[in-house]
């Protein structure tokens, strides 16, 4: 399975397992736990009208994330690394162009957004596979080169 490349060849299922532990930031202060992030935010946007899972919608992947940045807890700043969701070659594509039009008046061709898939690496885990893509940012954060 390759993401977001021209071999892209289909759905491969994966199997796994993965937990994150969430607290509040004043009890992971208090008790001087390991800060790996910090999250200020989240967004969301399925409404279940695709055809299916290897074929997103583009103005459903673009709605959720300029919303986000606008709340009055946050100053925009795109991230430096977003995780599409990519399968297959029919959502590759839509996937990265959503990606690319919600960044494109933030971000250039010297300061690009770079884009990462899990699942060519671990397959997809279906139910589990949001959790692996945020494991992977994690592991990335703050590390040069960035890893795709």
């Amino acid at each position: 399975c390759y993401a977001c490349l021209p071999g892209a060849n289909g759905y491969a299922r994966g199997e796994g397992a993965a937990i994150i532990v969430v607290e509040r930031l004043a009890d992971t202060l208090r008790d001087e736990d390991t800060i790996r992030a910090v999250i200020r935010n989240t967004g969301s946007n399925q409404d279940r009208r695709i055809p299916g899972i290897t074929q997103p919608s583009q103005e459903a992947q673009i709605d959720p994330i300029e919303p986000i940045y606008k709340q009055p807890i946050l100053i925009w700043s795109p991230p430096d690394s977003s995780k599409p969701t990519a399968l297959a070659q029919a959502g590759n594509p839509v996937e990265a162009n959503a990606i690319s039009t919600a960044y494109w008046h933030y971000r250039s061709a010297k300061d690009p957004v770079y884009i990462g898939a899990a699942k060519a690496d671990i397959e997809h885990m279906e139910g589990r596979s949001e959790l692996a893509g945020i494991i992977k940012a994690l592991l990335v954060l703050g590390k040069e080169p960035f890893l795709p």
